[in-house]
């Protein structure tokens, strides 16, 4: 009782603080020029009253505001081009991501002090807290960098959700609900994409005249990495519904999602998205070989048609395009860049958050892409070879775990454990290659997912051990 009153005490502390604030804000300045940091003094008012009532909605309700922050990032980078042209209109003071990252690892921390109390028991808990804090102090010697904040807080909660999802997920059915959860914060981010479809809003870039559907995101490759992911996971559940009652009962529900989600896969236009689904299927369907044959069909006639059609057609070829925007011409140019900036500072690099601003210094201009389209080349330069050492330890680590667990439950007579595994170390290998084309780790929460996702397999995977041997 005396927890839960100073939990009631400092939200209400809170809640009373920003009430001062928005107060402040609609006395002294003109309502209409700062409309963001007001909408964000709202939802953080509701949001701590939500977690005066019941903690646990308070957490998922704070990763459910992700998107909405990476949406207001997307209208914030608008207004920074109009003011670049002289109009003195600025929505924020601050990134809107750093909010909305920091705001969820605070009440993942929250949740996991609550609940867990032998942290050094999880997989990865001696080779995580080290790493991820070298990544956070890196911070402290970044070069300019304007996302260091954003890069602290996306590391600390990638890390902190990781370790949460792996303490509150022990049992299939809790894993299932945690997937559903993970394609359920998909839906805005889908329903945002098919009003730009239809209304015909669609950001503009400069690689391509195609117009591309990006979501909430900045980059459609971002989305379609996304929507890859999340319909992966739901194709996964729908090959293993016979094993559940709860998977039967939302079996029309996935379908549903696959549906409408793969358009949408399909009207980003990202290459590595598109590669990453040709990997994934056909990595899987190996595990389950009446797939391999409709697979390798299907593919067939979907290349097929790409190459009929004039949009897919100039995508496929932009592979050799020779410019400095989205083609393998600009990549390599970039890991050049890199690797020369990269040897200047080789061993602690240029700090986390920095990589844009290394890269157009090395470009001497800010056109062209400054995305290092490769995640070795963006620790290489953010964090030197520390930074790689400590990337390729933690990748080494998931593999390990994943492969320990996918060889002990090839001999259980329960195939979905197995099934499972394998769709899981399918999308692993599939992120990992679409990793060497593409960069997610500069502050999108896309790898939240992921690293979330494992976590809550590794921990439904150590309680099937464990039992397993108990027997």
């Amino acid at each position: 009782m005396r927890e839960l009153n100073i939990r009631k005490i400092f939200f209400a502390g809170l809640i009373l603080a920003l009430l001062a604030h928005l107060s402040w804000a609609i006395m002294t300045t003109d309502p209409k020029l700062q409309p963001g940091i007001l909408l964000i003094d709202f939802i953080l008012i509701g949001l701590f009253a939500v977690s005066i009532r019941n903690i646990r909605y308070g957490f998922l309700a704070s990763l459910l505001l992700l998107p909405f922050f990476f949406l207001l990032e997307n209208i914030s980078v608008i207004s920074r081009v109009y003011q670049s042209q002289g109009d003195s209109f600025s929505l924020y003071t601050i990134d809107p991501r750093v909010i909305g990252f920091s705001l969820a690892y605070f009440f993942t921390l929250l949740m996991i002090f609550k609940n867990e109390k032998h942290f050094f028991q999880a997989p990865l808990s001696r080779v995580l807290p080290p790493v991820i804090l070298y990544f956070c102090l890196s911070a402290l010697w970044a070069v300019e960098g304007a996302n260091t904040w954003v890069q602290i807080s996306f590391y600390l909660l990638l890390s902190s959700l990781f370790f949460l999802a792996y303490f509150s997920t022990k049992s299939l059915e809790s894993f299932y609900r945690l997937i559903f959860f993970l394609i359920g914060l998909s839906v805005p981010a889908l329903l945002l994409s098919y009003y730009q479809l239809f209304s015909g809003l669609f950001y503009e870039y400069s690689d391509t005249d195609i117009k591309r559907i990006s979501g909430p995101f900045d980059s459609p490759n971002l989305l379609g990495s996304f929507i890859l992911f999340t319909s992966a996971l739901a194709f996964i559940l729908l090959l293993i519904t016979k094993s559940n009652k709860l998977l039967l009962r939302y079996r029309h529900w996935l379908m549903f999602y696959l549906l409408t989600a793969l358009p949408v896969l399909g009207m980003t236009f990202s290459r590595s998205a598109w590669l990453g689904a040709l990997i994934f299927l056909g990595l899987f369907s190996l595990r389950k070989k009446s797939l391999f044959a409709g697979v390798l069909l299907g593919f067939s006639l979907l290349i097929s048609l790409m190459l009929m059609f004039e949009p897919t057609r100039t995508r496929i070829d932009g592979f050799a395009e020779r410019r400095m925007f989205d083609s393998m011409y600009a990549r390599t140019n970039i890991w050049y860049l890199s690797h020369r900036k990269f040897m200047e500072k080789p061993w602690f690099g240029y700090g986390a958050g920095s990589f844009s601003t290394v890269i157009n210094d090395a470009k001497e201009s800010a056109n062209g892409t400054d995305n290092p389209h490769n995640d070795f080349v963006f620790f290489s330069v953010e964090g030197g070879l520390l930074g790689v050492l400590g990337y390729i330890l933690i990748i080494g680590s998931f593999y390990f775990y994943l492969i320990k667990y996918h060889r002990q439950f090839k001999n259980y007579d329960d195939t979905t454990l197995s099934l499972l595994s394998w769709g899981l170390i399918s999308l692993f290998i599939t992120f990992t290659v679409i990793s060497l084309v593409e960069s997610y780790y500069e502050g999108n929460f896309f790898h939240l997912f992921t690293w979330t996702t494992l976590g809550g397999w590794f921990g439904v995977a150590e309680n099937a051990s464990c039992q397993q041997k108990n027997s």
